[in-house]
């Protein structure tokens, strides 16, 4: 319960930063602020997605968003995480192409 309040806390204060860019941990944040505690490993993967990937540019970050959300919509679409997966991916797209220009 905590973990849920400080995820909504901290969506609530980011969100107020709603013109700069999105940065990993505000894409954990965002989809954490969405999501059931259960489910808070999924938006961690996608915020690992787009910290630990040096990309070249918009296109391979959303191709690595998309293989992503593959692997995790097939792993949780009998659970209720279905629903972070998605949203996760959205932001993950919206973090590629908020950072990346080109392609």
């Amino acid at each position: 319960m905590k973990t849920s309040i400080l995820a909504a806390l901290a969506a609530l204060i980011l969100s107020g930063c709603a013109s700069a860019n999105l940065t990993p941990e505000s894409v954990r944040a965002r989809c954490w602020s969405a999501s059931d505690p259960e489910c808070f490993n999924v938006c961690d993967a996608y915020r690992d997605a787009v910290a630990d990937v040096k990309f070249t540019g918009k296109k391979q970050c959303r191709e690595t968003c998309t293989a992503l959300h593959q692997r995790l919509a097939s792993e949780n679409a009998i659970n209720r995480c279905e629903r972070s997966a998605a949203n996760g991916m959205d932001l993950c797209n919206q973090y590629c192409n908020q950072n990346f220009g080109g392609d």
